[in-house]
C-alpha cells in the first residue's frame, strides 16, 4: 500500500533538459581518503557548486549498476524475478542478460514521465546492452534511443576497449555527439550515460590516462581521469548555452566493490557514502539528510521543478521534501535492508 507512483501536482513552466552520468563505484568516501583526495579534489569542487546529498546510504538492491540505475529511476530496489536470480547471475560478471525483454513494465518510472511530457531521451554506456538488460530497462521506459558496445559502427575493431566494453573516451565522444544531437532539437531531453574506468578490481583506464599508481592500485588515476570527462561534458553545455536550461547529476551507480582500495574503503566502512549531486536545481547547499538511491526518483523530479504529492514516489522520498522522513530515516540501515531481502510480495510488485 506505501508503494504508489508519484503523482504529479504541478508541472514546470519551463522543461529543463536532464543529464545524468552514473559514476561506475565512485563512492563519495574517496573524497577523504588519502589516497584518493587529490585525485577526487576536482570532482569535490564540482560537488560544492551543487547542491552536494552527503548521507546517501546503501541497502541490497541497490548494490550492483543496474539496481543504482532503477533505485534512482524507478524508487524501488531490483529484486529478482521469479526463479532468475539477479544475485547469482551477477557473480558472472560479463555476460549476465535477464530472459525478457519488457523491463518491469507495470513500473511508472522518470522516463515514462519525462516522455509523457515530450522529452527525447537517450541512454549510453560502454558495456554490451544486453548485460542486465539495461537497454531493455530504458526502453520499456521512454527513452528512444540507447547506445552499448555493440551500437558502435565496427566496434570489434576499436582498439579503446577492455575487459567490461568501451573505454570511456570512446564513450563520452559519444555522449558528447548524443548532446549536440539533442540540442538541435525544439524539445527538452533526458541524456544518461554510465562510466566503466573505475571498475574493480582495479580499474580499466583509457590508453590517454596515464599516471602512477597509488600504493599499487589504479582507481586514483582513473577517478582523475572520470572527473575530466565530466569537466569537458559541462564545458560543452556551456559551449552550446544549455547550462541555465539544463539539470545535471552526477551521482554513484553503487558502492565500490572490492578493488586494490578496499583496504582504506573497508576502514571508513561506517562512514561510506555514495556519491550524489545535483546541478541546475538552485543554489549550492548541503543536504545532510540519510537517504538511499530510492530517493532520487522524487529528488530528481523535484530538481526538474516538478511537485510531487508528498514528495514521494515508490519508496522513494524527495531529498527536498519536508513532507516526511525517507525509509532509511524512518526505519533504519538495518531494518530497510532486512525489509528488501527475501521480499516476495515485493519482488511480485515490482515485476507484475
Amino acid at each position: 500500500k506505501d508503494l504508489v507512483p508519484p503523482k504529479i501536482v504541478a508541472r514546470p513552466t519551463i522543461k529543463k533538459n536532464l543529464i545524468i552520468i552514473y559514476l561506475e563505484s565512485v563512492e563519495r568516501t574517496y573524497r577523504d581518503i588519502t589516497e584518493t583526495a587529490v585525485a577526487f579534489k576536482a570532482l569535490g569542487e564540482i560537488e560544492d557548486h551543487g547542491i552536494s546529498a552527503r548521507m546517501q546510504m546503501q541497502i541490497p538492491g541497490l548494490h550492483f549498476t543496474a539496481g543504482g540505475i532503477v533505485g534512482s529511476m524507478c524508487g524501488v530496489p531490483l529484486l529478482p524475478r521469479g526463479v532468475f536470480s539477479v544475485h547469482l547471475k551477477s557473480r558472472d560478471m560479463v555476460g549476465v542478460a535477464f530472459p525478457f525483454s519488457e523491463f518491469m513494465p507495470s513500473m511508472t518510472c522518470l522516463g515514462d514521465i519525462l516522455h509523457a511530457d515530450g522529452y527525447t531521451q537517450s541512454y549510453l554506456n560502454g558495456s554490451d546492452l544486453a548485460i542486465f538488460s539495461k537497454g531493455d530497462l530504458f526502453l520499456t521506459h521512454g527513452f528512444d534511443r540507447v547506445f552499448g558496445l555493440k551500437e558502435l559502427d565496427n566496434w570489434q575493431a576499436e582498439s579503446r576497449q577492455n575487459l567490461w566494453g568501451l573505454d570511456d573516451d570512446v564513450v563520452f565522444e559519444q555522449v558528447t555527439k548524443e548532446l549536440y544531437r539533442l540540442s538541435k532539437a525544439e524539445k527538452p531531453f533526458t541524456l544518461a550515460a554510465l562510466t566503466l574506468s573505475t571498475h574493480m578490481p582495479d580499474a580499466f583506464l583509457d590508453k590517454t590516462c596515464t599516471g602512477t599508481p597509488v600504493n599499487g592500485s589504479l582507481v586514483p588515476d582513473a577517478i582523475r581521469c572520470t572527473v575530466a570527462h565530466l569537466q569537458d561534458l559541462l564545458a560543452e553545455v556551456d559551449k552550446l548555452g544549455l547550462t541555465d536550461d539544463t539539470v545535471v547529476v552526477f551521482m554513484s551507480d553503487h558502492l565500490a566493490m572490492k578493488n586494490t582500495m578496499w583496504e582504506q574503503l573497508s576502514a571508513r566502512e561506517e562512514q561510506r557514502s555514495n556519491f550524489v549531486t545535483i546541478l541546475g536545481a538552485g543554489p549550492a547547499r548541503i543536504i545532510n539528510r540519510t537517504g538511499t538511491t530510492l530517493d532520487l526518483y522524487p529528488t530528481i523530479l523535484e530538481a526538474l521543478g516538478y511537485t510531487i504529492e508528498g514528495g514521494r514516489a515508490y519508496m522513494g522520498q524527495s531529498i527536498f521534501s519536508e513532507h516526511g522522513p525517507t525509509l532509511i530515516e524512518s526505519i533504519g540501515q538495518k531494518s530497510l535492508s532486512e525489509a528488501v531481502v527475501g521480499n516476495t510480495t515485493l519482488q511480485e510488485f515490482i515485476w507484475k
